[in-house]
């Protein structure tokens, strides 16, 4: 995550920019070897970051950022 403020260092403007994310290994039962969970894991996370550097990606991210700019104390913004 890349975090940019606005000028002044105002928490208010603070912007959060989402550049990856990274899942642990997917538990998909008995039926599937664990080598291959591994494998699917590593095809979604590579995946997750293609996402992440898209207009969806930058959507979510705005959405975060609204979010945890509800976080801040009011007497820090």
């Amino acid at each position: 995550t890349e975090v940019h403020f606005g000028e002044g260092g105002d928490m208010k403007d603070v912007r959060l920019k989402i550049l990856s994310t990274k899942l642990g290994t997917l538990k998909m039962g008995r039926l599937f070897p664990q080598w291959f969970e591994s494998f699917f894991t590593g095809v979604i996370n590579r995946a997750l970051t293609v996402v992440w550097s898209t207009k969806l990606g930058g959507w979510i991210s705005e959405k975060i950022t609204e979010v945890a700019r509800k976080q801040i104390p009011e007497r820090n913004r």
